[in-house]
């Protein structure tokens, strides 16, 4: 909304006089390219995935890190799965070392395209993702 250091009620004001409901206000994505007064704010999977942007694993296309998820990061294609150590497991991913098992269902199966996650919703109780989102 082109503001800066807005309470939250401030913001819903704002975004009121704009004809911007509450729902769509939070709904807006927060870009990569936002920074706060104490610098640039990432989540744990927003993180991961500017990092891969930011190391050229998203080179050509136009992803914003933000709109990320943790399944949206282990979902992306970009695995060698052929460790030749971890076929006894039959899940396409090799889990290194733990007690526990962890199950990462879709693993390694999306490619990269512009504009990914931007219109994918996340519902849950299964968080399904629908083809092309």
């Amino acid at each position: 909304m082109n503001t800066s250091n807005l309470k939250l009620n401030e913001s819903i004001i704002y975004a009121s006089s704009l004809n911007i409901s509450f729902e769509e206000l939070i709904a807006m994505p927060e870009k990569d390219e936002y920074v706060y007064s104490d610098g640039p704010n990432y989540v744990c999977s927003a993180l991961a995935a500017m990092i891969y942007k930011i190391g050229g694993l998203f080179e050509g296309y136009e992803v914003n890190a933000h709109e990320f998820t943790p399944k949206d990061i282990y979902m992306l294609k970009f695995w060698e799965n052929s460790f030749e150590g971890c076929k006894e497991n039959n899940k396409g991913f090799c889990q290194i070392m733990g007690k526990y098992k962890i199950d990462l269902p879709q693993f390694n199966t999306i490619e990269v395209y512009s504009h990914m996650n931007e219109k994918c919703r996340t519902e849950m109780p299964d968080y399904e993702r629908k083809k092309g989102c």
